[in-house]
Protein backbone atom coordinates (compact mmCIF):
# COMPACT_ATOMS: atom_id res chain seq x y z
CA UNK A 1 0.00 0.00 0.00
CA UNK A 2 0.78 3.58 -1.03
CA UNK A 3 0.47 6.67 1.22
CA UNK A 4 0.54 9.97 0.18
CA UNK A 5 2.13 12.69 2.36
CA UNK A 6 0.48 16.19 1.83
CA UNK A 7 2.74 18.84 1.52
CA UNK A 8 2.59 21.79 4.15
CA UNK A 9 2.11 25.06 2.27
CA UNK A 10 -0.27 28.53 1.65
CA UNK A 11 -3.28 28.42 -0.97
CA UNK A 12 -3.06 31.56 -3.40
CA UNK A 13 -5.82 32.98 -1.48
CA UNK A 14 -3.65 32.74 1.87
CA UNK A 15 -0.48 34.39 0.20
CA UNK A 16 -2.75 37.34 -1.10
CA UNK A 17 -4.88 38.05 2.23
CA UNK A 18 -1.10 37.66 3.62
CA UNK A 19 -0.22 40.22 1.50
CA UNK A 20 -3.18 42.91 1.90
CA UNK A 21 -2.49 42.53 5.38
CA UNK A 22 1.33 43.48 5.65
CA UNK A 23 -0.10 46.89 3.07
CA UNK A 24 -2.36 47.78 5.58
CA UNK A 25 0.36 47.30 8.21
CA UNK A 26 2.89 49.14 6.52
CA UNK A 27 0.38 52.03 6.10
CA UNK A 28 -0.32 52.70 9.40
CA UNK A 29 3.71 52.42 10.04
CA UNK A 30 4.60 54.98 7.37
CA UNK A 31 1.58 57.49 8.43
CA UNK A 32 2.76 57.09 11.93
CA UNK A 33 6.05 57.63 10.77
CA UNK A 34 4.70 60.87 9.09
CA UNK A 35 3.22 62.18 12.00
CA UNK A 36 5.92 61.50 14.40
CA UNK A 37 8.02 63.64 12.00
CA UNK A 38 5.57 66.29 11.83
CA UNK A 39 5.79 66.55 15.35
CA UNK A 40 9.20 66.40 15.78
CA UNK A 41 9.84 69.10 13.38
CA UNK A 42 6.96 71.01 14.84
CA UNK A 43 8.23 71.12 18.16
CA UNK A 44 11.81 72.09 16.74
CA UNK A 45 9.94 75.11 14.94
CA UNK A 46 8.74 76.28 18.01
CA UNK A 47 11.72 75.85 20.32
CA UNK A 48 13.51 77.50 18.05
CA UNK A 49 11.00 80.29 17.59
CA UNK A 50 10.66 80.55 21.31
CA UNK A 51 14.67 81.09 21.23
CA UNK A 52 14.36 84.02 19.03
CA UNK A 53 11.67 85.14 20.60
CA UNK A 54 13.68 85.41 23.73
CA UNK A 55 17.10 86.75 22.76
CA UNK A 56 15.04 90.12 21.00
CA UNK A 57 13.02 90.36 23.69
CA UNK A 58 15.64 90.76 26.20
CA UNK A 59 17.83 92.81 23.89
CA UNK A 60 15.24 95.53 23.37
CA UNK A 61 14.37 95.32 27.15
CA UNK A 62 18.27 95.81 27.60
CA UNK A 63 18.21 98.96 25.10
CA UNK A 64 14.96 100.60 26.25
CA UNK A 65 16.13 100.21 30.50
CA UNK A 66 19.37 101.63 29.10
CA UNK A 67 18.35 104.37 26.80
CA UNK A 68 19.93 107.57 28.17
CA UNK A 69 18.15 111.50 27.88
CA UNK A 70 20.86 112.76 25.85
CA UNK A 71 20.26 116.38 24.71
CA UNK A 72 19.92 116.80 21.29
CA UNK A 73 22.10 120.13 21.57
CA UNK A 74 24.92 121.27 23.02
CA UNK A 75 23.33 124.77 23.42
CA UNK A 76 22.18 125.29 26.90
CA UNK A 77 19.05 126.93 26.74
CA UNK A 78 17.83 123.91 24.25
CA UNK A 79 16.48 121.26 26.41
CA UNK A 80 15.18 118.81 24.16
CA UNK A 81 16.43 115.14 24.13
CA UNK A 82 17.84 112.59 21.42
CA UNK A 83 14.18 110.55 21.02
CA UNK A 84 11.61 110.43 19.08
CA UNK A 85 8.91 107.94 19.54
CA UNK A 86 6.35 106.84 16.71
CA UNK A 87 4.05 104.17 16.10
CA UNK A 88 5.91 101.65 14.39
CA UNK A 89 9.37 103.27 14.68
CA UNK A 90 11.67 104.63 17.76
CA UNK A 91 14.94 106.49 18.13
CA UNK A 92 16.82 106.68 21.24
CA UNK A 93 20.22 106.82 22.51
CA UNK A 94 21.61 104.04 24.94
CA UNK A 95 24.89 101.80 24.64
CA UNK A 96 26.05 100.10 21.29
CA UNK A 97 24.32 96.84 21.21
CA UNK A 98 26.03 93.97 22.29
CA UNK A 99 28.59 96.03 24.66
CA UNK A 100 26.61 95.07 28.03
CA UNK A 101 25.72 98.45 28.68
CA UNK A 102 29.37 99.33 28.87
CA UNK A 103 29.56 101.11 25.02
CA UNK A 104 29.47 104.21 23.92
CA UNK A 105 26.51 106.27 23.57
CA UNK A 106 24.96 105.27 20.27
CA UNK A 107 21.55 106.51 17.94
CA UNK A 108 20.16 103.39 17.97
CA UNK A 109 16.64 103.65 15.27
CA UNK A 110 14.32 99.93 15.38
CA UNK A 111 11.52 100.24 12.57
CA UNK A 112 10.41 97.79 9.95
CA UNK A 113 12.63 97.44 6.19
CA UNK A 114 11.30 95.73 3.37
CA UNK A 115 12.61 91.93 2.90
CA UNK A 116 11.12 90.74 -0.32
CA UNK A 117 7.58 89.91 -0.05
CA UNK A 118 7.85 90.79 3.94
CA UNK A 119 9.38 92.88 6.43
CA UNK A 120 12.01 92.43 9.29
CA UNK A 121 12.81 93.83 12.12
CA UNK A 122 15.80 96.01 12.59
CA UNK A 123 18.05 97.94 14.11
CA UNK A 124 20.02 100.64 12.93
CA UNK A 125 22.85 103.01 13.84
CA UNK A 126 25.86 105.24 12.80
CA UNK A 127 29.19 104.49 13.83
CA UNK A 128 32.31 106.46 12.82
CA UNK A 129 30.55 107.56 9.03
CA UNK A 130 29.30 103.99 8.66
CA UNK A 131 25.69 103.21 8.73
CA UNK A 132 25.13 99.49 10.43
CA UNK A 133 22.01 97.55 10.58
CA UNK A 134 21.30 94.29 12.67
CA UNK A 135 18.31 91.78 11.59
CA UNK A 136 16.28 91.04 14.45
CA UNK A 137 13.40 89.39 13.05
CA UNK A 138 11.98 88.00 9.65
CA UNK A 139 9.00 88.10 9.11
CA UNK A 140 7.07 90.45 10.71
CA UNK A 141 3.88 92.06 9.48
CA UNK A 142 3.30 94.34 11.80
CA UNK A 143 5.38 96.52 14.63
CA UNK A 144 3.02 98.55 17.03
CA UNK A 145 4.65 100.85 19.37
CA UNK A 146 2.81 102.75 22.39
CA UNK A 147 4.49 105.28 25.19
CA UNK A 148 3.30 105.71 28.73
CA UNK A 149 3.83 109.11 30.37
CA UNK A 150 2.88 112.47 30.29
CA UNK A 151 2.33 114.60 27.20
CA UNK A 152 2.55 117.91 29.40
CA UNK A 153 3.69 118.58 33.17
CA UNK A 154 0.41 119.58 34.02
CA UNK A 155 -1.41 116.29 32.96
CA UNK A 156 -2.08 112.99 33.76
CA UNK A 157 0.21 110.19 32.38
CA UNK A 158 -1.31 107.69 29.71
CA UNK A 159 -0.53 105.54 26.56
CA UNK A 160 -0.49 107.18 23.31
CA UNK A 161 0.87 106.07 19.79
CA UNK A 162 3.00 109.17 18.92
CA UNK A 163 5.47 110.69 22.38
CA UNK A 164 5.53 114.56 21.44
CA UNK A 165 7.33 115.57 24.64
CA UNK A 166 10.74 116.74 23.83
CA UNK A 167 12.38 117.10 27.10
CA UNK A 168 11.62 113.58 28.56
CA UNK A 169 11.60 110.03 28.25
CA UNK A 170 7.97 108.13 28.36
CA UNK A 171 7.75 105.99 31.84
CA UNK A 172 7.01 102.71 29.96
CA UNK A 173 7.36 101.87 25.95
CA UNK A 174 5.22 98.97 25.13
CA UNK A 175 5.68 97.19 21.67
CA UNK A 176 3.17 94.68 19.90
CA UNK A 177 5.22 92.74 17.51
CA UNK A 178 3.12 90.33 14.56
CA UNK A 179 4.59 87.64 12.45
CA UNK A 180 3.21 85.99 9.45
CA UNK A 181 0.39 83.12 10.11
CA UNK A 182 2.78 80.60 10.30
CA UNK A 183 4.70 81.67 13.64
CA UNK A 184 3.67 81.42 17.22
CA UNK A 185 1.71 84.57 18.92
CA UNK A 186 4.50 87.18 20.47
CA UNK A 187 3.38 88.22 23.78
CA UNK A 188 3.97 91.91 23.60
CA UNK A 189 6.66 93.62 25.71
CA UNK A 190 6.63 96.49 28.10
CA UNK A 191 10.10 98.21 28.98
CA UNK A 192 10.91 101.29 31.32
CA UNK A 193 12.98 103.73 30.84
CA UNK A 194 14.96 105.21 33.68
CA UNK A 195 12.61 108.32 32.98
CA UNK A 196 14.27 110.10 36.40
CA UNK A 197 17.69 110.66 35.08
CA UNK A 198 18.95 114.22 35.20
CA UNK A 199 18.92 115.05 31.55
CA UNK A 200 20.80 118.44 32.82
CA UNK A 201 23.89 116.87 34.47
CA UNK A 202 24.88 113.09 33.41
CA UNK A 203 28.29 111.41 34.04
CA UNK A 204 30.51 110.62 31.46
CA UNK A 205 31.36 106.80 29.93
CA UNK A 206 34.19 107.13 32.54
CA UNK A 207 31.74 108.44 35.81
CA UNK A 208 34.62 110.84 36.84
CA UNK A 209 32.72 114.40 35.38
CA UNK A 210 29.05 115.60 35.21
CA UNK A 211 28.90 117.69 31.93
CA UNK A 212 26.15 118.51 29.20
CA UNK A 213 26.33 115.58 27.34
CA UNK A 214 24.83 115.35 23.57
CA UNK A 215 25.60 112.30 22.53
Amino acid sequence: MTSRTRMAGFTLVEVMVGLALLAMLMTVILSAIRIGTGIWTRAEFQADDLDAMTAVQNLLRRTIESAQPAFASSKPADQSILFAGGPATLRLVAPMPGSNNLGSWTLLTLHLVQDGKDKALTLSWDEAGRSHQDWLLDQVTELDLSYFGAALASTAPQWSKQWARADRLPALIRLHIVRSPAWPVWPDLIAATPVNANATCLSDSAGKDCRRITR
